[in-house]
């Protein structure tokens, strides 16, 4: 039977929420494709097997067709490189951003359009809402905010938004769980995975030192002063405290790093914060409301939005001067800026 919707491609990752968004597709009129991505092989767990037989087995359940995409030499390409390359930079990197922009949504529209379906979709918290004003699809925060995730979408063009579906996104997280056992929905209690996907639970540092060796430098104090030594950059990020291996007569904190000569600068908490950001290769998603905008902006994924004012710096750079000053804004760590409930754009933190 034709389905009176048409088709959408889901990627389902086998957790609850991509789960029950294969339901509720269904149930709006949908005919689903589900589509599991194995991108990395002895990864963590949403990369495993065990994710890819619990989506094969909600897809049996519900009837609908599933299907697994490997594509592992794309995902090192574009993902672990970056990740690896960002480390010995002396950043810290976001992957799960880089990956929903330059792979994981790129194979979904890929795969819809050799079945000829119009949509794609996942089981992330967000919302998609056209703008006839300006003829553009905008990205808005999921209506739980506690586990809104416009954060990781924000990198997503046109191209994407106006195709893509969020079933979860005008859900509650505990909402969703009791949906999801109500339709007797194996997973509806599986815990969710909160580690770099690739990577299991306490290898980063064994991977980063693998991949880019052992690079020694020096701890040095705010005041010049050599605390101690260390094996590489990649082994701190700003805002750190534990694992320093070194001491003074106060709490010290990683407060910047430094590459190219290889030293980790540690101070006290108060010199992590700052009023300003300044971010490169910014992404507008919302056009028209000029060159100095005030926004709601998250410095990272676990942050909460702060008032800001956003000023264009020219093409594709910005600074954000924030009202109250900002605890370790963080090189290589993405800022996105809300209107609202609305994403107006974002850049890579530079400084």
């Amino acid at each position: 039977m034709i389905s009176p919707k048409g088709k959408v491609v889901l990627g389902m990752s086998g957790g609850v929420d991509s789960s029950l968004s294969a339901s509720l597709l269904r149930e709006m009129g949908y005919q689903v494709i589900g589509i599991t991505l194995s991108l990395w092989k002895g990864g963590s767990r949403c990369c495993s097997e065990k994710d890819a037989s619990d989506a094969r087995r909600v897809c049996h359940a519900l009837d609908i067709p599933h299907y697994e995409i490997c594509h592992t030499t794309r995902f090192r390409t574009e993902v672990v490189e970056y990740f690896v390359s960002q480390y010995a930079s002396g950043r810290t990197p976001n992957p799960c951003v880089v990956c929903n922009e330059r792979v994981k949504f790129r194979m979904l529209l890929a795969r819809a359009m050799e079945v000829g379906a119009h949509y794609i979709a996942t089981g992330h918290y967000a919302r998609v809402q056209y703008d006839s004003h300006s003829g553009s699809y905008l990205l808005k925060r999921g209506l739980d905010h506690s586990k809104d995730q416009s954060y990781f979408l924000a990198r997503l063009p046109q191209k994407i938004l106006r195709r893509v579906l969020f079933p979860m996104g005008s859900m509650m997280k505990e909402e969703a769980r009791v949906a999801a056992e109500a339709r007797s929905i194996h997973v509806s209690a599986k815990e969710e995975s909160q580690e770099v996907c690739f990577l299991k639970l306490g290898e980063q540092p064994y991977f980063l030192k693998l991949s880019i060796g052992v690079r020694e430098g020096q701890i040095v104090s705010e005041d010049g002063e050599v605390l101690g030594t260390h094996s590489g950059v990649y082994n701190y990020t700003i805002g750190q405290r534990k694992g320093l291996g070194v001491s003074r007569g106060y709490p010290l904190y990683v407060t910047s790093l430094d590459p190219k000569t290889r030293r980790v600068l540690v101070g006290r908490e108060g010199s992590l914060f700052k009023k300003e950001a300044f971010v490169e290769r910014f992404f507008l998603l919302m056009s028209g409301l000029g060159p100095r905008v005030r926004v709601q902006a998250k410095i990272r994924h676990g942050s909460s939005p702060q008032e800001a004012l956003l000023i264009h710096r020219g093409e594709e750079e910005a600074e954000v001067i924030f009202d109250a000053p900002q605890r370790a804004v963080t090189p290589g760590q993405l800022l996105v800026a809300y209107v609202d409930d609305t994403v107006y754009g974002s850049g890579w933190i530079r400084s």
